[in-house]
């Protein structure tokens, strides 16, 4: 997945990371550019559920456990998560109609969805390391954590994104 850095190339990014995704200056583009950002969101985080479901090796019964709650956890946010893409609470409104929508106002909605796609990326990479055979303890921990953080800012990031379409932000 292409880093979204440079606000300036944002529509660029989400445009070679989402197949069909054309942006929302044109009123006929943004529905269907909406729906396809959503649905590659919804796939990865099936994805990241999915790759949870490895085994992670612990030497400790209350590692175990704790690893259980957090992938239990992990899984759960995400699941929230999907399922607020799945049914957003802006469908209908005058975002998908009105003519012209500022400038700043798209602008501020790419820059939004490329920090969702990355740190979609990175609760993928930490993933990736919890569920390397042989971690260490503190480093499985860590991970954890920032999954967490990562998973708190997603949600953010997705509030954000609808009001910023539903014109409260």
């Amino acid at each position: 997945m292409k880093k979204c850095a440079n606000p300036l190339t944002s529509l660029e990014n989400l445009s070679r990371n989402i197949a069909g995704f054309t942006g929302y200056k044109q009123p006929e583009q943004r529905e269907r550019s909406d729906r396809l950002y959503r649905e590659f969101l919804i796939k990865q985080m099936k994805s990241l559920i999915k790759s949870l479901g490895h085994k992670i090796d612990v030497d400790t019964a209350d590692l175990k456990k704790n690893v259980d709650e957090n992938v239990n956890s992990t899984k759960r946010k995400l699941l929230t998560i999907s399922e607020s893409l799945k049914n957003p609470t802006y469908e209908g409104t005058p975002f998908f109609k009105k003519i012209r929508l500022s400038d700043e106002l798209i602008t501020s909605i790419y820059e939004n969805e490329c920090r969702m796609l990355e740190a979609i990326k990175n609760i993928s990479d930490e993933i990736k390391a919890i569920i390397s055979p042989g971690i260490d303890q503190y480093v499985l921990e860590d991970s954890y954590l920032h999954i967490h953080d990562y998973l708190d800012a997603l949600n953010q990031y997705l509030f954000e994104r609808e009001s910023l379409i539903l014109g409260e932000y």
